[in-house]
C-alpha cells in the first residue's frame, strides 16, 4: 500500500527551502508595517478592538523573531549605506552630520543578511543645505 499524496521532499525543494524562508519573511513584512501604521494612527485610542491588533503584532513580531528576524538600529546612529537607505537629507544643528534623525521604514536582517535597509532621514549641517 501506498502513503497517500504526499511526496517524499526532494533534495531541490529541501536546498530551496531556506529561500522560500527569506521571501515568506520578507513578504510578511509589508503586513507588520500595516500594523504598526494601524497602531500609529490609533494612538491615544483604547478598546477591545484596538488591544486586539496590539496582541496581534506583538504576537506577529514574536514569531517573526523567533524565526531569526532582526530590526536595525537606525534612529540617532550614524548613517551606514550597508543598513541604511538615505531617503532625504534635512539640515540640523542639534545632530550631527550624517546621522539618521527619522527612520520612515524600519529594516530588517534575517541570518546576519540585510532582508530590507531601513529607510531614514539622515541629518546634514545647516550650513550646508545654505550651499556655504
Amino acid at each position: 500500500m501506498t502513503s497517500c499524496c504526499v511526496p517524499a521532499p526532494s533534495l531541490k525543494t529541501t536546498a530551496n527551502a531556506p529561500r522560500a524562508a527569506e521571501s515568506l519573511i520578507h513578504d510578511l513584512l509589508a503586513v507588520m508595517d500595516n500594523l504598526e501604521l494601524a497602531l500609529r494612527n490609533a494612538e491615544g485610542e483604547s478598546g477591545p478592538m484596538i488591544e486586539g491588533v496590539r496582541l496581534v503584532h506583538k504576537q506577529f513580531i514574536d514569531t517573526l523573531t523567533r524565526n531569526g528576524l532582526e530590526p536595525i538600529e537606525a534612529l540617532g546612529k550614524p548613517f551606514d549605506p550597508n543598513f541604511h537607505e538615505a531617503v532625504a537629507q534635512a539640515p540640523s544643528n542639534e545632530v550631527e552630520p550624517d546621522h539618521v534623525i527619522e527612520e520612515y521604514q524600519r529594516g530588517y536582517r534575517l541570518g546576519g543578511q540585510i532582508l530590507r535597509p531601513s529607510k531614514v532621514l539622515v541629518s546634514q549641517r545647516a550650513d550646508a543645505a545654505k550651499g556655504a
